[in-house]
């Protein structure tokens, strides 16, 4: 459940926006997107807000198996499975940056970026 107090902020919308338009992580079809959430929309790492930068565009198929089989998610979207936690999720999102930087969008500030990367639960 969100705070009661919680409002996004502009960047976090325009955000959430462009992370959709791009289609899915995985098999990179631009329908019927979904985005995910892996530590909760107000999700804390190294004391800050990452909920809201931290998020991938999937298919309502692919967000349903994350939240189903997280194992059969990894094997499609990676050929593999991780060790860690996050690691599936955290390779996606770095896959996203990449092409956004590649392609001249804005992306999150670097201390988000490098909180995101040292992120264990």
């Amino acid at each position: 459940m969100l705070s009661k107090n919680y409002r996004p902020s502009q960047e976090d919308k325009n955000w959430l926006k462009q992370v959709a338009e791009f289609g899915s992580v995985v098999s990179r079809e631009g329908y019927n997107i979904q985005v995910h959430h892996p530590i909760g929309r107000l999700g804390k790492g190294s004391k800050l807000l990452l909920g809201p930068k931290w998020i991938l565009p999937l298919t309502r198929f692919e967000h349903e198996l994350l939240h189903s089989d997280r194992k059969a998610f990894e094997q499609r979207a990676l050929g593999y499975n991780p060790e860690g936690r996050f690691d599936a999720e955290k390779t996606l999102y770095f896959q996203m940056i990449d092409t956004f930087r590649e392609w001249g969008m804005w992306v999150p500030e670097d201390h988000f970026l490098d909180a995101i990367r040292r992120y264990r639960r």
